[in-house]
């Protein structure tokens, strides 16, 4: 679901021309290894769509993402023909591996030679935390990089939930958990030309520490005390898990990383996740290879100091099967969010290193109305005459779903209390169809 492969082990550099130096890259070789074999550093870091087939992408710079496409059996038979004739297809999309991750790392050389004089377990501890932060900023970073992708996608596509999760009641909790466990129930059930519906186990969802916090409310409602008890003395949910689906904490969500301050991820990149409350993303979603180049110690010429240089490729969040995942927001997207959104995509970008994602190259931003029109229940709508107007329903739409442009659909089988609107043929903006409800009262 995030990056497929890591292996800077392999390529990483020992020796040296001193036994200062190859006492401090024995410990570093120590802990860069103690660190990157720990799953529990980061949550979406540890799978990505096919990863097997993405563990042989050491230096390389491109990947072929394919997805087969089902063939379909039929009753037809014709004794001179035989059967309906299929072709069998596949859809791929390529991801590149084109962004850039480097550290340069000094230390001076007095200060290590009296750390190597010091007290064995004082320096061996200093140098320990030195080296195992290039391990785990470039996670922090790249788990950053990833739920800003997710984000953005989800955003460009209107595919989230309006659930404000910072502010919840026991009874307000209770309808989140049935909110979110009937939109995982539209994924798992989705079929396409790629799949006959998905495994609930396969959707994994993060939750940031707040909305993790508010969540607990709901055990407050039950009779059994010591459930309730429990979750407001550990803080923890009963089970962590929504109707079937892992929940698990993020530490990144809810939280902006400013670059050239003390949050910073990257030295110049600000990764700004603060409305972003919850993600859920099924493990097949999302491709993100990464390629380690090198971690290597050199003496540096003007100064005879030790320095670290790191190098490492990766691919911007490529959405493989973009439309099995969503995030959840306070509010819906407006307008001008997802315009905003559209255009930090890859191939909209002249700079691709401040794209945040890609769609796949069979992919499109035609919006789903059943992700646009979330807010089906509009509720009392005042009619001047004894029917509801066009317009009238237009405008009860719109100032129930911010992001839904006028033009692009028909809405049909009108009604005092219900309506069914359709993504015009061959429509650039929209698909699909939803059904509206509401109660049309006269002035």
């Amino acid at each position: 679901m995030a990056t497929t492969y890591i292996d800077p082990v392999r390529a990483l550099t020992i020796g040296g021309n001193s036994k200062t130096e190859n006492a401090i890259l024995s410990i570093a070789e120590a802990q860069v290894r103690g660190v990157l074999n720990n799953d529990a550093n980061t949550m979406f870091f540890r799978t990505s769509a096919i990863a097997d087939q993405i563990a042989t992408l050491n230096g390389i710079g491109t990947a072929i993402f394919r997805i087969a496409e089902r063939i379909t059996w039929g009753s037809d038979y014709d004794p001179i023909t035989g059967a309906v004739n299929q072709w069998t297809q596949a859809k791929s999309t390529t991801v590149y591996m084109d962004q850039k991750l480097t550290l340069k790392w000094r230390v001076e050389e007095f200060d290590m030679e009296r750390f190597l004089a010091s007290d064995p377990n004082i320096r061996a501890t200093l140098i320990a935390e030195w080296s195992s932060s290039m391990i785990k900023s470039y996670l922090f970073v790249m788990e950053a990089i990833f739920l800003t992708g997710i984000k953005d996608y989800c955003i460009a596509k209107s595919q989230v939930l309006p659930i404000n999760l910072l502010n919840l009641t026991p009874d307000s909790a209770l309808e989140a958990f049935y909110i979110i466990g009937n939109k995982n129930n539209n994924l798992i059930k989705k079929v396409t030309k790629a799949e006959v519906g998905v495994n609930l186990t396969d959707i994994k969802g993060a939750v940031g520490f707040t909305s993790y916090l508010q969540f607990t409310k709901i055990f407050q409602k039950l009779n059994y005390a010591a459930i309730a008890a429990d979750t407001v003395v550990t803080g923890q949910l009963y089970k962590d898990s929504i109707f079937g689906t892992d929940l698990m904490k993020s530490f990144y969500l809810e939280q902006i990383f400013q670059h050239g301050t003390e949050t910073g991820l990257h030295l110049q990149k600000t990764f700004d996740l603060r409305k972003m409350f919850s993600a859920f993303i099924h493990k097949n979603a999302v491709a993100m290879p990464t390629s380690f180049q090198s971690i290597r110690q050199v003496i540096d010429n003007e100064t005879g100091n030790l320095k670290w240089i790191c190098k490492a490729l990766y691919s911007v969040p490529t959405m493989i099967r973009g439309h099995l995942q969503y995030i959840i927001q306070a509010i819906m997207p407006t307008i001008a969010e997802i315009t905003q959104a559209q255009n930090l995509e890859y191939s909209k970008v002249q700079d691709k290193s401040t794209a945040t994602y890609k769609i796949a190259d069979f992919d499109n931003f035609i919006i789903d109305l059943e992700n646009l029109i979330y807010i089906t229940d509009l509720g009392k709508i005042t009619i001047t005459g004894d029917k509801i107007t066009l317009q009238e329903l237009e405008n009860a739409i719109k100032s129930k779903n911010l992001s839904y442009t006028t033009g692009h659909v028909d809405i049909t089988e009108i009604t005092n209390t219900s309506a069914t609107i359709t993504a015009k043929d061959k429509d650039t903006l929209y698909k699909g169809f939803v059904v509206i409800n509401y109660e049309a009262v006269k002035a």
